[in-house]
């Protein structure tokens, strides 16, 4: 299973990722975005990031809705950032470093907003997705 999240900002929604575990699931990068990112028959989102954490922040591959690579998405962006906070605790004014196809890209965590969120959603498998519960959260850590 492939733990995916999905997070939402200004108009767009991306699925997340961890690369590692797409890597040992023996996927196809494209044809994986192209089944997850189906509005019908998948999860739906405009991309899926496949990302690694590391210490200062991420690295991250964005491919579109349609299986093609792309360098970077400034809202894609937003969403993995919002997730590294989350997960490392970040607090308002800390910066994450995320390592793009566009080169490094700097962000600074501020103040909540009700317009950029991530949801966490759980997936049955890759084959055939089934959204379960999801949890929503704030992107601002406490």
């Amino acid at each position: 299973m492939i733990p995916i999240s999905k997070g939402h900002a200004y108009g767009n929604d991306f699925l997340l990722a961890p690369r590692a575990d797409v890597r040992s699931a023996g996927a196809d990068d494209g044809v994986l975005a192209r089944a997850m990112c189906h509005r019908h028959e998948g999860v739906g989102a405009d991309g899926l990031i496949l990302y690694e954490l590391r210490d200062d922040g991420a690295a991250m591959t964005l491919f579109n809705a349609d299986g093609s690579p792309s360098e970077l998405s400034g809202n894609g962006l937003r969403c993995l950032a919002a997730l590294v906070a989350r997960t490392r605790r970040l607090s308002a004014g800390d910066t994450v470093a995320v390592d793009t196809g566009a080169g490094r890209k700097t962000n600074e965590i501020s103040a909540c907003s009700p317009r950029a969120t991530v949801t966490i959603v759980p997936l049955a498998s890759c084959a055939k997705q089934s959204v379960g519960q999801s949890m929503p959260f704030q992107i601002c850590p406490k």
